[in-house]
């Protein structure tokens, strides 16, 4: 101005701050080119043409490029800018640098922004030459042009580090686009710049930053996992969910998950942010609730993972757990109330009573009935003889779902007459059969049309790997009878009690003229520790008059061949070629698509008789029929039964009878089959099929039951394996039978409840005490490995006595008494002075004199360890110098055989090892002696512990002590003779100890009987 330079004219008015800054500021000639009014792309190239390529990076006094002037100049042309801006990228082709400074304040904003436009779609360019971003001075309502600017084309071209945290959190708080703050969350990712929900400081800021993962993780969510998430991403999602409070974007959120797929969802609930907290574990909790439905089957049950209860070739059971079972408990609750049209206002005991009737897994679990007054007493809290909706659904969950939910049996089904069959046993007409069979809970056609039916076709719509259309769900067992004998391996006592019960499940269907039809062990499940039969899709009416062309009054609409009587089994001749025609005419459809249920019914070819075989079975179809106005569903024989070359066999209770004796013939016959079978309990072999269809009661019966040891069960098996099914008898026989029924007043039947309570009770604390069981297995190996120190150390008697008189037989009794009296209350003395003096010299010749006096000679008598008694035989027992220096080294010898000898006997015993010789000591002596003993007893087995203390370990004691003692045994006794004893090993501790053949027999007696007691627990646990 005037001729005059901005740096003249700061002089001139004194603003030295300024002055100094543009002096620094325009230091080197390269800065004052690009300050100058005049510059050029040509003057910009010359300057470089004439210098070190190194000098477009060279800063001034402010910290400055020759490029942050050229943005300031707003005379500078565009040209000028691509041509320095290409000049450092061809020096520094990584874009190392700050290439765009303070856009938004800049002169030349449109200038630069078609620069960087026009430079970013040079292909020349490498991706990692990006352009950063400085904010100083920016306004936050400028996001959309930072993104213009900097988004060409998909190429994000902004570099952010910790410093630029408070301007993107200003730019999350502006007014820009959803779109534009998406374009910004995505620039932030994978960048150095640790920014997260906590960098905001405004409810809005939040709010938009929610938005914006909310908008992230649907995208995601909608490409699943295809394109991996990183650790930052993780986080945001789930810091997100744990503390998102907007209620528009919770709802977005529920919406959105349920509209997802279930897949999706599964991927998405398992995402792990701060901890390893899973998107399941911290959302919010509607957010949580519509997860969990979504990834529950049907909304309700979570499917267990593993492999499924039971699998067929026409259905499948998997394990889950109902997590709405207070809703349908409380549906049961208000639908009986709603029923007295308001006359109800809550449940009487009779009212109680019949509800649980509706709810039999409740009632089995429980177990009640006698004690339902005292149960309806202590739930009515308000004792108002009412019970309200809530101490219903209370009483009904129990502790029954541990946080898992009510657990249930899901059955998947592909045939659907099957299916029906099973559904409709449990609906009226039929009686209540609930004690015998496993109650359904709830039943599902995928090719229904009410809500719930629709709602299980889309869920197996997404169950990919479960090719059904019907399900049944009932209470889950905690083990089929088939799990259990693999598994637990039941005793004979348990088998009986598992078949009583199953025998009156049998009674049960028998009662309402109807049989199983498929009787085997996977299909009878033990449920709150009752046994009780599951799946009655082959079940039949037992009505040889009924409807000739109802299937339900058949046996054989369900295949299983290994528990079928001789009359199921159909037999082709050699020459029968008609009737194989026939036969393959009515399976045509099964046989041209080799369906499943012809690879089990087509006939199997036996060459060595010139024969086949086949069940007799036949196909159903479902009918509409009418019934007292309504519409009802009937089971009909499908196809031209007539043409088949049997007779269908009607339905008969002996045909369950059969099954069960092939069921208890299993369980009996150690792992043994009646005949080869399959997994679906199909004879596995043309010989398993010759042998069934030419059973007879003379060859066969007899050779199969050889290897059942019971006589009452053989008896049982022989009347339910009968050829004629005439001779089977029913249900009522098999209960009445010797082999289940015990006479309940014979000595047998209350030695039985005696054991039963003693094993109840050892059981109970075994439970209890499951840490003593592990105790003991340590104690068992280390009993063990003290055996093998004891074997290799011990081989001479260890336990003696010495006494100060020798015992001859024919001595008076009572001057023998006499003596042990007067040496026994010596000892008693001598242990109180050793005791209130100390036991420092406990090992030494004052104290031998105490215990010994003056006396010249003792006599050392070998114990017998377990009777405790001395004994005489032979040289001993054997005269000792009582000056001998061998006392003193013997002496902790002899205080470990006391030890147990005070611990372990009584006075009797006690008062015997100190009489020798005496077979029968009178009751008064006995007491004499015996009290001055008990007197010295608590005493005397402190005193002896500590001294085995002093002698630092039982090594020691065992060591040097006992060898010396052994050495002068085997010098005595050179022949070891021992007085008799012999070695033998102590089975409760480990320990060798010497007795006599007598003990030896009577220890060995003992082992015995602790062993067989200890099977026979065992056995009744």
């Amino acid at each position: 101005k005037d001729g005059k330079t901005a740096l003249d004219i700061a002089k001139e008015k004194g603003n030295y701050s300024f002055y100094n800054f543009l002096k620094d500021a325009l230091q080197f000639p390269f800065h004052a080119l690009c300050s100058s009014i005049d510059v050029t792309a040509s003057k910009i190239q010359e300057y470089l043409n004439q210098n070190e390529p190194s000098c477009v990076f060279q800063t001034n006094h402010v910290s400055k490029t020759p490029l942050h002037n050229l943005y300031l100049n707003r005379h500078a042309p565009s040209d000028a800018i691509e041509k320095l801006i290409n000049a450092m990228l061809q020096t520094e082709p990584t874009g190392g640098f700050d290439l765009l400074k303070s856009t938004m304040n800049m002169a030349q904003d449109s200038t630069i922004a078609e620069v960087i436009m026009k430079i970013a779609q040079d292909p020349t360019i490498t991706d990692n030459a990006l352009l950063s971003l400085s904010t100083d001075g920016r306004n936050p309502s400028s996001l959309a042009m930072i993104r213009l600017h900097l988004d060409i084309e998909g190429e994000k071209l902004l570099v952010l580090t910790d410093k630029h945290a408070s301007t993107v959190a200003s730019l999350f708080e502006s007014e820009g686009t959803l779109d534009d703050k998406m374009w910004l969350y995505s620039c932030i990712h994978g960048q150095t710049l640790k920014f997260g929900r906590s960098k905001l400081n405004t409810d809005k800021g939040r709010l938009e930053w929610d938005k914006v993962i909310q908008r992230f993780a649907f995208e995601k969510l909608e490409k699943e996992s295809s394109v991996p998430l990183s650790q930052t991403q993780r986080c945001d999602i789930t810091e997100h969910l744990a503390y998102v409070q907007n209620t528009e974007i919770i709802e977005n959120w529920v919406s959105f998950i349920n509209l997802c797929p279930k897949y999706a969802i599964l991927w998405f609930a398992k995402i792990k942010g701060v901890g390893r907290r899973s998107v399941q574990d911290v959302a919010h909790e509607e957010i949580k609730n519509a997860i969990t439905a979504r990834t529950l089957f049907m909304g309700q049950y979570r499917l267990a993972n593993g492999a499924s209860l039971h699998k067929s070739d026409t259905a499948e059971v998997k394990q889950a757990f109902d997590q709405n079972a207070q809703i349908q408990y409380r549906k049961i609750y208000s639908e009986f109330i709603s029923e007295s049209n308001g006359a109800k206002k809550g449940l009487s005991l009779d009212d109680f009573t019949t509800l649980l009737n509706k709810v039999p897994e409740v009632r089995d679990r429980k177990k009640l009935s006698k004690d339902g007054n005292e149960v309806f007493d202590n739930l009515d809290a308000d004792k108002n003889g009412m019970i309200d909706e809530g101490e219903w659904v209370d009483y009904c969950m129990g502790n029954e779902d541990d946080g898992e939910g009510r657990k249930v049996a899901i059955k998947f089904m592909m045939n659907k007459e099957q299916f029906e069959k099973e559904r409709d046993r449990f609906k009226d007409g039929e009686g209540d059969i609930t004690d015998g069979v496993v109650n359904i809970l709830q039943a599902f056609d995928a090719t229904g049309d009410s809500p719930e039916d629709k709602i299980f076709a889309g869920a197996m719509k997404e169950e990919t790997q479960l090719p059904y259309e019907y399900a049944i769900v009932m209470p889950s067992g905690d083990r089929s009878l088939d799990a259990i004998h693999i598994s637990e391996q039941p005793t004979e006592l348990q088998i009986r009690g598992y078949l009583e019960g199953i025998c009156k499940c049998i009674s049960v269907l028998h009662g309402k003229n109807l049989i199983h039809g498929d009787l085997k062990m996977t299909n009878v499940v033990r449920i709150s520790g009752r046994m009780k039969l599951i799946d009655l899709d082959a079940s039949a009416t037992v009505d040889s008059k009924g409807d000739k062309d109802n299937a339900e009054n058949y046996n054989g609409s369900k295949v299983s061949s290994g528990i079928m009587p001789p009359e199921m089994i159909h037999t082709f001749k050699d020459e029968d070629d008609e009737q194989f025609n026939t036969f393959e005419s009515y399976y045509s459809n099964e046989k041209n698509n080799d369906t499943a249920l012809w690879k089990r019914i087509k006939p199997r070819d036996d060459t060595k008789n010139k024969r086949s075989y086949a069940v007799k079975t036949f196909l159903m179809e479902t009918e509409d029929d009418t019934y007292r106005g309504q519409t009802i569903k009937v089971t009909k024989l499908k196809g031209d039964v007539q043409s088949l070359p049997y007779t269908l066999v009607h339905a008969d209770t002996s045909q369950d009878m059969w099954a069960l004796g092939v069921m208890i013939y299993a369980l009996l016959s150690k792992g043994e089959k009646l005949f080869p079978v399959d997994r679906n309990e199909d004879l596995a072999s043309t010989a398993a099929y010759h042998d069934l269809a030419t059973w007879d009661d003379t060859t066969m019966k007899k050779n199969k039951l050889e290897c059942v040891t019971n006589p009452y069960a053989k008896t049982l098996l022989m009347k339910l394996l009968s050829e004629d099914p005439k001779d089977r008898g029913c249900i009522a026989d098999v209960l009445d039978h010797k082999f289940l029924k015990v006479d309940s007043t014979s000595g047998e039947y209350q030695e039985l409840l005696k054991r039963l309570k003693r094993s109840n009770e050892n059981q109970k604390q075994i439970l209890k005490n499951t840490h003593y069981i592990r105790r003991e297995i340590k104690d068992s190996a280390e009993r063990t490995m003290n055996a093998v120190f004891e074997a290799a150390e011990v081989d001479t008697p260890t336990c003696f006595v010495l006494l100060p008189y020798q015992v001859n037989p024919d001595d008076e009794h009572s001057n023998i008494l006499q003596h042990a009296q007067d040496f026994i209350e010596h000892l008693s003395e001598v242990i109180v002075e050793v005791e209130s003096n100390g036991l420092r010299n406990i090992i030494s010749d004052k104290f031998m004199n105490l215990v010994f006096g003056k006396r010249e000679k003792m006599y050392l008598y070998l114990i017998d360890e377990h009777t405790g008694k001395p004994v005489s035989h032979g040289i001993y027992p054997l005269e000792i110098e009582v000056a001998s220096e061998k006392m003193k080294k013997w002496a902790p010898v002899m205080m470990v055989g006391w030890k147990s000898i005070f611990l372990l006997n009584s006075a009797a015993a006690i008062a015997r090892m100190f009489v020798p010789g005496i077979p029968a000591l009178d009751k008064v002596l006995v007491e004499r002696i015996g009290h001055k003993i008990e007197n010295i007893n608590s005493s005397g087995s402190k005193l002896i512990d500590k001294a085995i203390e002093s002698a630092k370990d039982v090594k020691n004691v065992r060591g040097v002590q006992l060898r010396e003692f052994s050495q002068y045994l085997l010098k005595k006794d050179e022949d070891k003779t021992f007085a008799g004893l012999c070695r033998v090993c102590d089975y409760t501790n480990g320990n060798a100890i010497w007795v006599t053949e007598e003990s030896k027999e009577l220890l060995k007696k003992d082992v015995q009987d602790e062993s067989g007691w200890a099977q026979q627990k065992n056995e009744l646990e």
